[in-house]
C-alpha cells in the first residue's frame, strides 16, 4: 500500500515538473547588476561571518576556536575577486580567551559574477593571513589559507555564505598548526565602482 502511494506521488511530481520549471523561469527576474556584453565595472561586496573551528597542532593537541569577522571584496566581471577580512579569534569559545587578531588578504573565483535570486553560487579562494597576539611581547604568526564554499542568494543584493577554510602556519613548520573552520555568514552587495 505504501509503495503504491509513493509511486502515485512521484508520478504527480513528474507530470507537474515541466509546469513548475516554466513558472520558475518566467518568475526569475534579471539581476540588477547583470554582466551583459556592454557592462563593465567592479562590484563591491561586504560580509560578516562567524567560524566554529579547531586549532590543530602538528605535534598533537587541539583547541576549539571561535572566529567572528568582517570582510570586503571587489569582484571583477569574470568572477575573480580580491578582498580582505579581519577579526579576533577566541580559544575554547570563551570571549575572555583572546588568541589573536587575524587579518587576511585573499583572491577568489566565483562561479557567477553577478547573483540572481535563489541562486547557489560556488566559490574558491585563498590568500595570506597574519595573526597578532595583543600582548606586550606578542608574536606574529603568518598563514597561508585556502577556502571553498557556496553563497545562497536571497535576492540580487543579499545572500547567506557557507565556507570551509583552512589556515596553515608557514613561519614555524616544526611546531605550527592548522586553523580549520566552518563559517556561516551574511553577504551584501554594496554597489558598483
Amino acid at each position: 500500500m505504501i509503495k503504491g502511494s509513493i509511486v502515485i506521488k512521484w508520478s504527480i511530481v513528474q507530470m507537474l515538473s515541466p509546469v513548475l520549471v516554466s513558472v520558475a523561469a518566467i518568475a526569475t527576474p534579471e539581476p540588477a547588476y547583470a554582466q551583459t556584453s556592454g557592462a563593465t565595472g567592479v562590484l563591491r561586496y561586504g560580509h560578516v561571518f562567524v567560524s566554529n573551528g579547531a586549532k590543530l597542532r602538528r605535534l598533537g593537541g587541539t583547541r576549539s576556536m571561535l572566529y567572528p569577522g568582517l570582510g570586503f571584496e571587489w569582484r571583477y566581471p569574470r568572477g575573480l575577486g580580491l578582498g580582505f577580512e579581519a577579526g579576533p579569534r577566541f580559544e575554547d569559545h570563551a570571549l575572555t580567551r583572546l588568541d589573536d587578531l587575524m587579518v587576511s588578504v585573499d583572491v577568489s573565483y566565483h562561479g557567477r559574477s553577478s547573483p540572481t535570486a535563489n541562486a547557489v553560487v560556488p566559490f574558491l579562494g585563498g590568500g595570506l593571513s597574519v595573526g597578532w597576539e595583543p600582548v606586550p611581547d606578542g608574536q606574529q604568526t603568518y598563514f597561508v589559507n585556502a577556502a571553498g564554499g557556496v553563497t545562497y542568494w536571497l535576492d540580487r543584493r543579499r545572500g547567506l555564505r557557507f565556507e570551509l577554510r583552512d589556515a596553515v602556519t608557514i613561519d614555524r613548520p616544526q611546531n605550527g598548526y592548522h586553523h580549520l573552520g566552518f563559517r556561516v555568514g551574511y553577504t551584501w552587495l554594496m554597489g558598483r565602482q
